[in-house]
């Protein structure tokens, strides 16, 4: 059976599964040598080199791994509330007495006010919620990275059902061609 046919039998046998990657490894699978070399991927995938190129190039579990990258500042930020804070404010004005009210200081002339302020604040406590902010910020990262190894795991039982269908498909056609053989020597 040449290796297209063998090709077009697997995708309608998976198509009917459901699986486009369980498709696409078949694909990757059956293909000539020439051709898999253009795309840089050997000529016949073992299920580990399947699932390396899977992890790779699956939206899914980059989506996951963003999600997750985003997750790690959030407990610098948290943190960062129970650190204390400065803060210096400053204010210039240019003012001018006025000579009809009272004795003018400056005789009417103009002068200058300048306000400078520093201020330190130290959170203490404020009623568990700086520590359970901490927590927080923490389990959300944690369940972020649980998400990414969720994603990871969907993918390799995707990946070895497609591999077992490939592999009985294969079987079936070895089967299949050697029922025929059979079948043409006893007539």
């Amino acid at each position: 059976m040449s290796a297209r046919r063998r090709l077009h039998s697997l995708g309608i046998a998976l198509v009917r599964h459901g699986s486009a990657i369980a498709l696409a490894i078949a694909a990757l699978t059956l293909a000539q040598r020439s051709a898999c070399a253009e795309l840089a991927v050997p000529s016949e995938l073992n299920l580990n080199e399947a699932l390396e190129i899977a992890l790779k190039n699956s939206p899914i579990v980059e989506a996951a791994r963003a999600k997750a990258d985003a997750a790690k500042p959030m407990t610098g930020l948290a943190i960062a509330h129970t650190l204390p804070t400065l803060s210096l404010t400053g204010s210039a004005l240019s003012k001018q007495d006025a000579l009809s009210y009272g004795n003018p200081v400056f005789d009417g002339e103009g002068y200058n006010s300048y306000t400078f302020g520093l201020k330190l604040t130290q959170p203490i406590y404020e009623g568990g919620l700086l520590p359970a902010e901490l927590t927080n910020s923490s389990r959300e990262q944690r369940l972020r990275e649980l998400d990414v190894e969720i994603a990871e795991r969907d993918l390799g039982v995707i990946l070895i059902e497609a591999y077992h269908s490939i592999l009985l498909e294969q079987l079936r056609a070895k089967l299949h061609e050697e029922d025929r053989d059979l079948q043409k020597e006893l007539l």
